[in-house]
């Protein structure tokens, strides 16, 4: 039977994967926007690396954001896409 100390060492591991569970139901459900996220409509889509998967979310209207973290704090700006 295990001891308590190596209980002890699960519990992160434990803890983490219960975190990345209820985040991926949030991200298929549609309640996770992500960091200063607007409410509205948002673009889900996963990202597949070799060993990872990455879950991303991204505000279609992006007005507001953009007011409170760009125009703002500047006078004129050039805005790209990497793609």
């Amino acid at each position: 039977m295990a001891g308590g100390f190596e209980a002890e060492d699960w519990l992160p591991v434990v803890g983490q994967q219960l975190a990345r569970a209820a985040a991926t139901l949030a991200f298929a459900s549609g309640e996770y926007g992500g960091v200063g996220a607007e409410e509205g409509v948002h673009a889900r889509w996963v990202n597949r690396y070799e060993n990872d998967l990455e879950l991303v979310s991204a505000p279609i209207r992006a007005a507001r954001l953009l007011a409170a973290h760009l125009w703002s704090r500047c006078f004129a700006a050039v805005c790209t896409s990497r793609r």
